[in-house]
């Protein structure tokens, strides 16, 4: 959750250098709708992958894996 808007800010930061360099206008958009939906679909994807690893994980049998080295 502090990833994306420190994130966001660097970028500006980043783009008004770079673009100041070049001579052009820094003009970076960036629209709050996607951003606060960015949040919530990084935390879902996040638990999704969480979710399948821990399953696989829960179905191995430890034992029959270690005898096996």
């Amino acid at each position: 959750m502090v990833g994306i808007p420190l994130g966001i800010a660097a970028g500006r930061w980043l783009w008004t250098v770079f673009a100041n360099q070049l001579g052009v206008i820094p003009a970076p958009v960036v629209r709050q709708p996607q951003v606060l939906l960015a949040i919530p679909a990084a935390l879902l994807l996040a638990n999704v992958i969480a979710l399948l690893a821990g399953s696989a994980a829960a179905r191995a049998r430890p034992a029959l894996v270690l005898r096996s080295e």
